[in-house]
């Protein structure tokens, strides 16, 4: 995975150069630009290598990206980053390719590669080996339990499961050549167990005779030839991790926290992203949001003093430096704030919420940069 995440790297800073070079500042059409170019490069064989060890190096390169495309420090929150951007991990995507090429492998017939490579695979998950079936079907099981439940028995023995298996192989294969001793994965089977794979089978067999049961009693277990709804799987990993996100933000950090006053609960991509065209102001903006400031609940998290303590040095209120107290309170901001009044919403009244979902985002981010310096 080194030198794909490397080869990653190097079409990232490719792309980088050369939208600096023709002076492309438009998110939107760098976003494209980036799946287009880079991306080609990061979804290679994305389905066979999808987990969780080897895709974090593919993470950090997307990752690095979406960062730097909002100036962002590199300790920034991903998940503040990710919903500022209306964007999903990487995982997601790799992992609905491979349930797309598991649905393909799945019909393909037995007299191509594929059918023998899925009987392989088959045979191996059988056998409680590993294998790229049995990772998925591992997979689906901790994440979208709901996909598999009804035709992959969730409660019983691992005996149980391992005659189950051997059988729906033998029934849905066609016909296996492999012992029963060594499916079973003992050197003795029991007379019990034989006689309820027999069952299961529905022919007769020995434990020194190979199974060769040919298709057309109904399969016991769905599993490997059933179908998977790709899309519905995604849409629940979204909705999954929109979910996690908020109610981190309402328990989480205080940069999380109050990361709720600028985002609300809607997850769309921040509209000062298209609207604002100068770089500068924009990522002035997106700083702010995502919590990459001088202000003292930032630098007191990393100091560890207490919330309460950090106050700020600009005035002599003692009040906690927060975006709320720099915006709208602080005395040394009150001439800023002067300017702007006429067209941002800074009357007495006035709460950060409605000041950050405000239209007029150009006016925002030059009176957060008025403020901030």
């Amino acid at each position: 995975m080194e030198h794909l995440a490397a080869a990653s790297r190097r079409s990232l800073f490719a792309l980088n150069r050369r939208c600096a070079k023709l002076r492309i500042m438009d998110v939107k059409l760098h976003c494209d630009l980036f799946n287009t170019l880079v991306r080609s490069t990061t979804n290679y064989a994305c389905e066979i290598w999808v987990d969780s060890k080897k895709i974090e190096a593919i993470e950090v390169v997307y990752q690095g990206f979406l960062k730097s495309l909002l100036g962002v420090g590199k300790t920034t929150s991903m998940s503040i980053v990710l919903a500022e951007l209306s964007k999903f991990p990487f995982e997601h995507f790799a992992w609905g390719q491979a349930l797309l090429y598991y649905n393909r492998v799945s019909t393909v017939t037995k007299d191509r590669i594929l059918g023998k490579a899925w009987e392989a695979q088959f045979a191996m998950l059988v056998m409680g080996k590993k294998c790229w079936v049995g990772f998925v079907k591992k997979w689906l099981l901790q994440n979208q339990p709901q996909e598999v439940t009804g035709f992959l028995p969730l409660a019983q023995s691992p005996l149980e499961t391992t005659l189950q298996l051997t059988a729906t192989c033998a029934l849905q294969v066609g016909t296996i050549e492999l012992p029963l001793r060594t499916v079973v994965g003992s050197t003795h089977i029991h007379p019990t167990c034989l006689a309820r794979l027999v069952q299961l089978v529905g022919g007769r067999s020995t434990t020194r005779g190979p199974i060769n049961q040919e298709v057309g009693i109904p399969p016991l277990l769905g599993f490997p030839h059933t179908m998977l709804n790709v899309k519905r799987v995604k849409d629940n990993m979204r909705l999954t991790f929109i979910e996690k996100l908020f109610t981190n933000c309402k328990i989480g950090t205080s940069v999380q926290t109050r990361y709720l006053h600028f985002k609300g609960m809607s997850y769309e991509s921040e509209r000062y992203l298209y609207d604002i065209n100068c770089v500068q102001l924009r990522k002035a903006l997106a700083r702010f949001q995502c919590g990459n400031t001088q202000l003292e609940t930032v630098l007191g998290a990393w100091k560890g003093a207490p919330y309460t303590k950090r106050l700020c040095r600009s005035c002599d209120l003692g009040k906690v430096e927060d975006e709320e107290h720099l915006l709208l309170i602080c005395p040394n901001t009150q001439k800023v704030r002067e300017c702007f009044c006429s067209t941002l919403p800074l009357t007495h009244t006035s709460t950060l919420a409605e000041l950050m979902q405000t239209t007029n985002t150009v006016a925002l981010a030059k009176f957060v940069a008025c403020c901030q310096y």
